[in-house]
């Protein structure tokens, strides 16, 4: 029997300068990310021992997000989505795979104010898929 645990983060705000136009890129903008972590069965038991050390920290998890979104000033959500995913994939050696969904609100669509925009970014370990 093989049971998989799945780590989902809601709401997370994540502040950085990131858009195409420099009028954008000039201030801090909000990005919104959620996402849903897969762990790897073999190399996590927190679900049998209920220790923290034997799966994945969230906070460890979250603060990792928040640092690594600082370290870079993307033009497009797409570049943020792949430097958070890999760098989950580099730290926490019990991730198996995930998808990041990164949403701007307002998005910066003058002729359509009201659309938000989102875009969800699936990564996985080599050989494992």
């Amino acid at each position: 029997m093989t049971i998989r645990t799945e780590i989902c983060l809601s709401g997370m705000i994540l502040s950085l300068k990131t858009g195409v136009s420099e009028e954008e890129r000039s201030r801090l903008q909000k990005v919104r990310l959620d996402g849903r972590i897969h762990l790897d069965p073999s190399r996590t038991q927190g679900g049998v021992t209920d220790r923290i050390e034997d799966t994945v920290d969230y906070a460890r998890l979250a603060d990792t997000l928040k640092e690594a979104a600082q370290t870079v000033s993307p033009h497009l959500l797409e570049r943020l989505g792949h430097h958070l995913g890999k760098t989950l994939l580099a730290q926490f050696p019990a991730i198996w795979s995930g998808s990041l969904t990164l949403t701007k609100d307002p998005a910066p669509l003058d002729r359509h104010p009201e659309t938000v925009v989102s875009v969800t970014i699936t990564f996985t370990k080599e050989g494992s898929d």
